[in-house]
């Protein structure tokens, strides 16, 4: 019944997302990191994708994504009070936090982050994703992360269960 449960995450009013075998033990050696400093989320026009770059290879976590018409960056907000770019950005997403899921993914796993996604959506906690070649990340907001890590903790010791 155990394993039953941890197979399913159910969102409060919504359908029951199913997690494969596979999903569910990549989520039973889950852990959690949560990266010390607030970060932002910065988008920026195309134009500026080399100075991002610059930023993020400079930082102990970022991300950058470029687009044909623009360029997202994260990194550590005392990063980017700083930086010669804090100017030109279109938008910026602040007091964010990067909770990585802590476990080497395999290129074919499917449906790893859909539970967690359903569940955190269930408390109204909204995400955003980021992935690096071997590891999930989630941006989530400051003021949510200690449920965020508590649902996180709940999804992986239900993954755990025989």
């Amino acid at each position: 019944m155990a394993r039953r449960a941890a197979c399913e995450a159910v969102s409060r009013g919504g359908a029951a997302v199913k997690m494969n075998e596979k999903a569910r033990s990549f989520w039973a050696r889950t852990r959690v990191r949560v990266w010390p400093d607030p970060c932002v989320l910065v988008r920026l026009s195309h134009d500026h994708a080399a100075e991002a770059a610059a930023i993020a290879a400079a930082a102990p976590f970022a991300a950058i994504v470029v687009e044909h018409d623009e360029v997202s960056l994260t990194v550590a907000e005392s990063r980017w009070t700083t930086s010669p770019l804090r100017h030109a950005a279109r938008d910026v997403q602040r007091a964010l936090r990067v909770v990585t899921l802590d476990t080497v993914m395999e290129f074919d796993v499917t449906g790893y982050l859909a539970p967690l996604a359903s569940r955190l959506a269930a408390e109204g906690i909204p995400i955003v994703p980021q992935c690096s070649f071997s590891r999930d990340h989630i941006l989530v907001p400051d003021r949510a992360l200690s449920r965020a890590i508590e649902v996180i903790e709940a999804l992986i010791a239900e993954a755990g269960e025989d």
